[in-house]
């Protein structure tokens, strides 16, 4: 199956890698960090991966609860600096 959402797939091997990119990120010095969601939304997901509403809107909100926001957590406990 060819998904037309290229740059967004959850999966624990992609989420492992984008937690170490963000790493890489704030190691660099970064003051501002993004998500991967640019091309993720609610319509998208539901459209293209046969999700609902719900199970959308959790996808979208697990890259920053699940994938960034630990590594901030961490680069905050490491350094003191908040992102």
């Amino acid at each position: 199956m060819k998904i037309q959402l290229y740059s967004y797939t959850d999966s624990p091997l992609t989420n492992a890698v984008l937690s170490v990119a963000h790493q890489h990120f704030l190691e660099s010095g970064v003051d501002i960090i993004e998500t991967n969601t640019y091309q993720a939304s609610i319509e998208g997901l539901c459209t293209h991966l046969r999700l609902s509403e719900e199970e959308a809107a959790r996808l979208i909100k697990s890259s920053v609860t699940e994938i960034l926001r630990p590594v901030c957590d961490q680069w905050y406990q490491k350094t003191g600096k908040r992102v």
